[in-house]
């Protein structure tokens, strides 16, 4: 039987068992990797006058999305040049912080990305962050540093139009990272307890110009025998052996036809069956079947292609066999993820901004969160239903996540907790 992790948590020795991980988001995509978890009892509406359990003011502004384990809470913030991991309590009380490096700064034309965009992760032992500077760090639960090291000073310059957009990725004891950019590109797999380079594979591609720089952060099949990485940009999707880093399979032409320069922010996710990678700016997203090998960019391994109201930044979320698609209108798709046919196609909101954070699915809900500071929760399941909508009046990039009987919010300038009374 097939089963998911989407890389961002390392088990000590072997994965932690579901029960165990059912309370927790260790990791960017939550305990499975594809935008879900088993969290139970949580609000229909996320309103500060209703569901409201508390609201902490934050440093900075970051997308990163808080880790958490048990009554443990990491995120990255910047404050004033300053980058940061921080540590809060259940209660959103800070227990301690750790300055990751300095010189942070707006990145691209928009300035919404910074150099604490990538999300940490956490085993319940340690927690991993990564500044956009390159300085990686390993901490125990009480703060103390564990490693430390710089990937671009050890492995060379990341170039990038809006630097560092990935998290890094940790499975039954190695980190992965995928360097794709200008320069040559490749991925690394390093022991996440000592941060030695375990390989190096390169990336082989015939990307152009913008192309070559991506954003997105890997997913995780795992298989009875094996596992496999998959990463995605560079007009390109392709799989590694997880303990070799030999490639398994590659599938080409992820971007239109007739523009072959765009570079790719989504996330591949699976469902531990299909495969689902993505484009940019409304280019197709493409299902390939788990277990392929060699050359998949035609044939039997690649199941279906969607090309309406495709998301350019929010990844998809994969649960009970459907995909549920949001793209930065507004529009979400939900779609059957053996077929691709469509169950619904709406327009979940009229005046909320755009949608780049990813959806997130837990307890029968979708939750998601606007650019404008609307917080949308949907009816999970092949019909639409909009159970609630409310304001929060404050920017938000980061995605949704839900731990215990609890949703937070992460915005501009605070941190939200919402749950039933």
């Amino acid at each position: 039987m097939r089963f998911t992790i989407c890389l961002l948590m390392l088990s000590l020795a072997v994965l932690a068992p579901s029960s165990l991980l059912a309370g927790n988001w260790p990791q960017l995509r939550g305990p499975h990797g594809n935008g879900t978890a088993e969290a139970k009892n949580l609000p229909t509406e996320l309103n500060p006058e209703k569901t409201l359990r508390w609201k902490v003011a934050l440093p900075g502004h970051s997308a990163a999305t808080p880790a958490i384990w048990g009554d443990r809470i990491f995120l990255m913030a910047p404050d004033g040049g300053d980058i940061y991991l921080l540590e809060l309590d259940a209660n959103g009380k800070e227990q301690w912080r750790r300055q990751l490096g300095g010189g942070n700064q707006k990145l691209g034309w928009n300035g919404k990305n910074n150099l604490t965009t990538p999300s940490p992760a956490t085993d319940g032992q340690h927690v991993w962050a990564l500044a956009g500077s390159g300085d990686l760090w390993c901490f125990d639960f009480a703060g103390k540093e564990v490693w430390h090291k710089n990937l671009f000073e050890e492995f060379g310059a990341y170039e990038t139009g809006f630097g560092v957009g990935f998290s890094p990725l940790l499975y039954q004891g190695a980190l992965y990272i995928p360097f794709l950019h200008q320069k040559e590109s490749f991925i690394l797999a390093l022991d996440a307890k000592s941060g030695d380079l375990k390989w190096k594979s390169p990336r082989v591609t015939d990307a152009e110009e913008e192309s070559k720089d991506a954003y997105s952060t890997a997913c995780v099949v795992e298989y009875p025998d094996r596992a496999e990485i998959v990463i995605c940009g560079a007009d390109l999707a392709n799989a590694y052996d997880a303990q070799t880093g030999k490639e398994v399979w590659r599938h080409g032409d992820i971007n239109p036809k007739d523009n072959k320069t765009l570079r790719i922010v989504v996330s591949p996710v699976t469902d531990g069956q299909r495969i689902v990678v993505s484009s940019a700016k409304g280019g197709p997203v493409h299902a390939i079947a788990a277990g392929a090998k060699g050359d998949v960019t035609s044939g039997k391994p690649h199941l279906w292609t969607c090309n309406k109201d495709t998301p350019d930044v929010p990844t998809p979320a994969m649960h009970d066999g459907l995909v549920y698609m949001l793209r930065e209108t507004g529009v979400m798709t939900v779609l059957d993820a053996t077929t691709g046919e469509p169950a619904y196609h709406e327009r979940v909101a009229s005046r909320a901004g755009a949608f780049s954070p990813s959806p997130v699915v837990a307890d029968g809900k979708v939750y998601l969160a606007s650019e404008g500071g609307a917080v949308v929760v949907l009816a999970a399941g092949r019909e639409f239903k909009k159970l609630g909508e409310n304001e929060l009046g404050e920017l938000i990039m980061a995605t949704p996540v839900v731990a215990g009987d609890a949703v937070y919010i992460r915005g501009e300038k605070h941190l939200y907790c919402f749950a039933n009374p």
